[in-house]
This record gives structure tokens, C-alpha cells and sequence, in this order.
């Protein structure tokens, strides 16, 4: 009830923020909206280890809150989410912006996932300071904003990082050459976590720089991570995720494209984490038991493929998407040992089809109607000890609005 209370409290001061700048100033203060309303449930599951069900996560992928999870019940949490967007141009090229979001993920808690102040140097360059969107992914900027693609969801294969937003300060620099309009962008803050599996997770010295481009038909976007990863101990398994203390260094890289060839369009996007040391998971240490956990995660590599077809107020489509985790063993605990490890030199993997059909049935208003089919594709070690515990299909039903 005090997380409740207190995050209650600080969406109700951001509004007070931006309300009381824009009355100050005498500026109009602008309201935006947007809003998701998603049913859906898993349709099939491999048979796995007795005492254990298979699960479709989505908000994050690995988040281990139950509500952010698909089972065999029909369920309007994971992905229903309502937000607000209250900005205040102020004038001579200073604003403030903020958005409040609200998920079903988290019992539909109100979340300020912005707050910044921005300022317009001149025509060409942009400072921001504050609370921003971490510009991991293509689509980072408008995750939330379910209206603004095709899908009902991003392949969460790629877009399942449990950070979403950054306090910080930001410089995005921008300009034409020909007939292209180019983007130079480069932040620095820190940034926290506490629904991913490994409990509380902080990102700190986290900095990075995204250089994008587009013409009349053609996106491309580059970007580069890297941050100090900070974690208590794993829970429940007496160990640091850590070689040595609990601080590691972590990189992330991305490159996407998006094609528009007339009522066609294709797209695609590639990412890369890696760590310094390899991050032990609640697998490799179920795994490798009470020894101590001596394999991790050593990289993560994932990409996505998509295309569809506008035909009037309908878009069919179909995408592809993978996941694969390379595990190693290392010296994780700090004991001195390095163990072979079960998991070592083994890959966790997942595989995901997802076809669906969007019908935009009003001006501000889209039906979507998907299937999603996954398959393990992990090597035996992990299919031995916890069954195909990946392999699942669901179907789901949304409707997205903006206001």
C-alpha cells in the first residue's frame, strides 16, 4: 500500500508541475492521450515438468509479476494500459513535457515515464533534461502508444527490456543532407528496475548515442548502450550475479530499418547485449545448484522481420522474431572456481511467428486481431531439466485509441 500511496503521490505532483508552469507563464498547457484495451489468453502449451505452466510474458518479457504473463485464462492485464501526455511550450524555444502511464501489468499504478524539461538551442539542436524514454529500440519512443504500429505488441523477443525510461540529460542534433533528414542523439543518466526477475536492478554511468535517418519511404536507425549494472544478490539463491561485487559493465547495440514501397512495408532490427562478465539467471543457478552458479549469460542476440499490406482501412501482416541467450561458465561468485558448469558453451533460444490483421474502423481508433505462436528452440540441456517451457501460442484482441 506504501508503493501505491507513494507513486500515486508523484503522478499527482508531476501534473502539479506541469500545471503550475503552464499557469505561471501564462502558456497553454496541451493534453494528449492514448489508451489500449487487450484481451487475450494462451490456445496451446507443450507438456512440461509436473508442478510448472507454461506462460507468454509481455510487459516486460521476463517480468515476474504474474499480471504481465498470458496463461490458459482469458486476461485483460498484461497489456491494457491507459497514458497522458501534458506538455507546456513556454516560449523562446523552452517547454516542459510529461506522460503518465498506467498498465494493467502493475494493477494499473500511475507511472510518470516522462518529465523533462526541453530547450531549442537553435533550429538545429535540442537539450533535454530530466526523465526520458532510454532510445534502446526503433520504436523506444512510442512502445506504449499502441495505435502508433501494427502490431498489438512488438515482438517481445526483441522489445523486452524491463528499462524503459532514464533520468538524465540528452542532445539530439539534427539536419538534411539531400533529401534526407538526419538525427544525431546522445544522452547520459542512470536508470532503475525492479520487475525483472533478478529483483532491484540499476543501470548506472549509462550513456549512449543513436544516429538515424529517413527519406520519403526509407527509416534507418543505429544506436549504442553502455552502463555500469548494478544488483543485489539474486534472490533465493545466496549468490551475486557478479564475478566481483556487484557492479559489471554492459553493452547494448541496435540497427532497424523500415520500408514504405507504396501500400507495402517491410522492416526489420537487430540488437546485441553483451556483459563484462557473464549475469547469472535464476536458470543457470536452478540448474547448477547448491555448488554455487558458475555459468551465465554471456551474450543475448535477437531480431525481428515484419511486413504487411495497407489495403484501405485493413493491414494484414506477418512477423518473425528470435531470442537466443549464449550461456559460459566463469567465476561468478568470486570463489576462485570456475565450473564447467551444465550450461556452459548452451544456448536458450526462442523462436516467434506472429500473424494479425489491424482495422482502423475510425479516425483515432484500430481493432487488432492476433495469433502468436512460439517455439523453444533451446539446446537440450535447458529442454531436459524444464521441458520446452517457451513452446506456446496465444490469441489476442485489442483495441487502441488516441485522444
Amino acid at each position: 500500500m506504501r508503493m501505491k500511496t507513494r507513486t500515486f503521490v508523484k503522478s499527482l505532483l508531476t501534473v502539479g508541475i506541469v500545471t503550475a508552469i503552464s499557469g505561471t507563464q501564462a502558456a497553454e498547457l496541451r493534453v494528449n492521450g492514448f489508451a489500449s484495451v487487450v484481451g487475450g489468453k494462451t490456445i496451446s502449451d507443450e507438456t512440461l515438468p509436473s508442478g510448472s505452466d507454461s506462460t507468454f510474458g509481455v510487459a516486460p518479457s521476463f517480468a515476474s509479476n504474474d499480471s504481465s504473463s498470458y496463461d490458459d485464462d482469458l486476461s485483460f492485464k498484461p497489456e491494457t494500459n491507459i497514458g497522458l501526455q501534458l506538455s507546456s511550450d513556454l516560449g523562446s524555444g523552452l517547454s516542459v513535457v510529461a506522460q503518465l502511464t498506467a498498465v494493467g501489468a502493475n494493477d494499473f499504478d500511475a507511472e510518470a515515464e516522462w518529465l523533462y524539461i526541453s530547450y531549442d538551442v537553435n533550429s538545429n539542436f535540442n537539450l533535454k533534461g530530466g526523465k526520458q524514454r532510454i532510445p534502446f529500440y526503433m520504436y523506444s519512443d512510442f512502445l506504449d502508444v499502441g495505435y502508433a504500429y501494427h502490431w498489438i505488441r512488438p515482438p517481445v523477443d526483441v522489445y523486452g527490456s524491463a528499462f524503459s525510461s532514464y533520468e538524465g540529460v540528452s542532445g539530439t542534433y539534427t539536419s538534411s543532407l539531400g533529401n534526407w533528414d538526419t538525427s544525431l542523439m546522445g544522452y547520459l543518466g542512470a536508470s532503475d528496475s525492479d520487475e525483472g526477475t533478478f529483483g532491484d536492478i540499476q543501470l548506472d554511468s549509462l550513456w549512449g548515442i543513436v544516429l538515424s535517418g529517413s527519406n520519403d519511404w526509407l527509416q534507418l536507425r543505429a544506436s549504442y548502450h553502455t552502463a555500469d549494472v548494478e544488483a543485489a544478490d539474486v534472490t533465493g539463491f545466496g549468490t551475486q550475479p557478479f564475478a566481483e561485487g556487484e557492479e559489471e559493465g554492459a553493452w547494448f547495440a541496435s540497427i532497424g530499418a523500415m520500408a514504405n514501397l507504396g501500400n507495402f512495408f517491410i522492416g526489420a532490427e537487430i540488437t546485441r547485449t553483451g556483459f563484462d562478465e557473464v549475469f547469472a539467471t535464476g536458470v543457470s543457478a536452478l540448474v547448477d545448484g547448491a555448488g554455487g552458479i558458475e555459468t551465465g549469460v554471456d551474450e543475448t542476440n535477437t531480431w525481428m522481420i515484419t511486413t504487411g499490406y495497407r489495403m484501405g482501412a485493413w493491414t494484414p501482416h506477418i512477423s518473425f522474431s528470435a531470442n537466443a541467450s549464449d550461456y559460459k561458465a566463469d567465476d561468478l561468485d568470486g570463489n576462485g572456481i570456475t565450473a564447467a558448469g551444465s550450461l556452459a558453451n548452451d544456448e536458450d533460444s526462442r523462436e516467434t511467428w506472429i500473424l494479425g490483421v489491424r482495422y482502423d474502423f475510425h479516425p483515432s481508433a484500430a481493432l487488432k486481431v492476433e495469433y502468436t505462436d512460439r517455439s523453444d528452440e533451446s539446446d537440450n540441456t535447458f529442454v531436459t531439466a524444464f521441458g520446452k517451457r517457451r513452446e506456446v501460442s496465444t490469441f489476442a484482441v485489442g483495441v487502441d485509441v488516441i485522444f
